[in-house]
């Protein structure tokens, strides 16, 4: 990712830490994220049971953190693209982590595009093209390295 790239893609993320807490945004975007492939919610996060949403945010403290977990490592790689090796080797650890629940690559973009269309309906008119290409360069970064790990 080029300088003009990184700065694009840290102010808008400094637009959506404005906004809300990381655990608000990660709670919407598990939200979004199970509205776009509901059959998600039973096949890797069944240990949450079958509660509504609205119910996981208010009372699973597991959901909660998760939630805040996924928020925290997307802020880390974001405000840290200066040191790209350290992101590298978070992300490839991450894909690692996740391979053991058959969560791959694949699994990853489609969450990429979560990620992408939770950004766009939130920061609304404040996205604008320059930003979406960031991201896109960033989350399609993201998977390669995890297909690489694979």
């Amino acid at each position: 990712m080029d300088d003009d790239c990184v700065a694009v893609v840290q102010q808008s993320w400094n637009i959506v830490k404005s906004k809300a807490k990381l655990r608000e945004h990660g709670m919407n975007l598990f939200e979004l994220l199970f509205t776009e492939y509901p059959d998600w919610r039973q096949k890797y996060f069944s240990h949450l049971g079958d509660a509504p949403i609205q119910d996981l945010k208010k009372n699973s403290s597991k959901f909660r953190a998760h939630c805040t977990l996924v928020m925290s490592t997307l802020n880390s790689w974001v405000v840290n693209l200066d040191d790209l090796e350290m992101v590298i080797a978070s992300v490839e650890k991450l894909g690692r982590n996740h391979a053991d629940r058959s969560i791959t690559s694949a699994q990853f973009e489609d969450i990429g595009g979560v990620v992408l269309k939770y950004l766009q309906t939130g920061l609304g008119e404040e996205f604008n093209d320059e930003m979406e290409a960031g991201w896109k360069t960033l989350l399609q970064t993201v998977v390669q390295i995890i297909k690489d790990g694979e």
